[in-house]
């Protein structure tokens, strides 16, 4: 397993699989012609690579760390990959923040509610490549965030007004609740900015998100 040497310099990588690796043993094992092609698997806290007769001493180049990174953390809360993105996106979404503080006057932190996204996304039949790459889906919204309050905090009323109700110094990204019968796209709460969204849409309709629809909140 060349691969490995690279894999586990990634600390998040190295992390998951001492976790799932419990008995610290690799083997190799022939699977049935008609069985998918997984070429890797953790089963009992051993790591398997998985071959058909048929092509037995062939194929190595496809037992690497793409297919390794996707397998782990499958029955956690949340997999490896989407927390390798989220993590990745929490950089961009701090600097974004910091934009959006220096706009508003006062500083602003993102709401973490990812592990609610992800589940309700999951639930609504989100394809895996998707939800592995949920941090790059979230980084949008602070961005258009940020977008709005260029435009918006330039009128002194409007920076006013939502000072007044801002109170929390919070904002985030959640699904709409299904009683709700039409989008609101912004509403603030218990003194959180809100963006709302629906799971078939998330990321998309950004341009929703406006200054224009925001002053009628206030």
């Amino acid at each position: 397993m060349k691969f490995m040497i690279e894999f586990c310099k990634n600390a998040d990588n190295k992390e998951q699989l001492e976790a799932e690796l419990v008995t610290a043993k690799f083997g190799i094992r022939i699977i049935g012609d008609d069985a998918d092609d997984k070429y890797l698997k953790l089963e009992d806290g051993v790591l398997w690579m998985e071959a058909k007769s048929s092509w037995f001493g062939s194929y190595y180049s496809y037992y690497d760390e793409t297919r390794l990174c996707s397998i782990l953390g499958s029955s956690d809360s949340m997999p490896l990959n989407t927390r390798k993105s989220l993590r990745t996106a929490q950089t961009k979404i701090d600097d974004f923040m910091k934009k959006a503080s220096k706009l508003f006057g006062a500083e602003l932190s993102w709401v973490d509610n990812y592990q609610e996204l992800y589940d309700k996304l999951n639930k609504a039949g989100k394809p895996q490549d998707y939800l592995f790459d949920l941090g790059s889906q979230i980084v949008l919204y602070p961005e258009q965030l940020t977008k709005c309050f260029e435009e918006f905090c330039k009128d002194a009323d409007n920076k006013e007004a939502l000072q007044e109700v801002l109170t929390s110094g919070k904002c985030g990204v959640r699904f709409k609740a299904p009683e709700k019968e039409s989008d609101e796209y912004w509403v603030i709460e218990d003194g959180t900015l809100w963006m709302e969204a629906q799971e078939n849409w998330f990321g998309s309709y950004l341009s929703y998100c406006n200054s224009d629809l925001l002053e009628k909140k206030l």
